[in-house]
């Protein structure tokens, strides 16, 4: 029954985050243009420069820039409990604790070296980022998968005899 509604909250989820992101889209498109759409790195932030509603609603990139913080954050810590959670199950390790330090110096690290400016994250997302999305959208879930099959045909193999 979990299932059931967990499935449904995910597909209405989906749906509603779906139509906010087209809503957006088209905002931006019709009050900035396509070319500078397409031109600007955040064109959301810039949109939100422009709206002045009788001189009283205005400066909303500030709120712009907070969400985005915000989001960005929450992504961040998501991906980096995950990627702890996955170590330390590829490991066998009960508590994902002592893994924590290390992979968040780890990614420090690996974070200043994959941005170094601004500017190198389009030549991230060009040449990079799809290899970087399979290790962890892909590959470190298939390692995952097999690892609990080893472990089931392991636990199986051993505990008849």
């Amino acid at each position: 029954m979990k299932e059931k509604k967990g499935g449904k909250a995910f597909y209405i989820g989906t749906l509603i985050g779906g139509i906010i992101l087209i809503l957006v889209i088209m905002l931006d498109i019709l009050v900035l243009g396509p070319d500078n759409t397409a031109r600007n790195i955040a064109p959301s932030y810039t949109m939100a420069k422009k709206i002045n509603v009788g001189n009283f609603l205005m400066r909303i990139e500030a709120v712009i820039a907070t969400i985005w913080i915000f989001t960005t954050y929450t992504r961040t810590v998501m991906y980096f409990y995950v990627s702890v959670v996955v170590f330390s199950n590829i490991f066998n390790i009960k508590d994902y604790r002592p893994f924590t330090t290390a992979l968040g110096v780890i990614m420090v690290f690996y974070s200043l070296i994959v941005f170094p400016t601004v500017s190198s994250s389009g030549e991230y997302n060009k040449n990079i980022w799809l290899f970087h999305a399979a290790a962890f959208g892909l590959v470190m879930p298939l390692l995952l998968f097999i690892t609990a099959k080893f472990r089931n045909i392991f636990k199986k193999h051993h505990g008849s005899q």
